[in-house]
């Protein structure tokens, strides 16, 4: 059981850790300019300062909104043109 459970989580965290590797490396010997591709360093890093704003929680509230409203209605669409 354990032996398995390993190997399940091997299967899907060596992708996610090889590309962020790559991602990483990258802009770091500035293969792709750091403008362009920042590093997931300091994405993370961005991320976390905008999370300190109060503002950046309304923003993700109205996001999550609008993305949920225009699901719900492309949901309604596809089932009134079904029927």
């Amino acid at each position: 059981m354990t032996a398995r459970w390993f190997r399940r989580f091997a299967d899907q965290a060596i992708p996610i850790a090889l590309f962020t590797a790559i991602w990483q490396a990258l802009p770091t010997v500035e293969l792709i300019d750091p403008s362009v591709l920042p590093s997931p360093v300091r994405v993370a890093r961005a991320l976390w300062d905008l999370a300190q704003t109060p503002s950046f929680y309304v923003d993700l509230g109205m996001t999550l909104w609008r993305g949920l409203a225009g699901l719900f209605l492309a949901l309604q669409s596809e089932f009134h043109s079904a029927s």
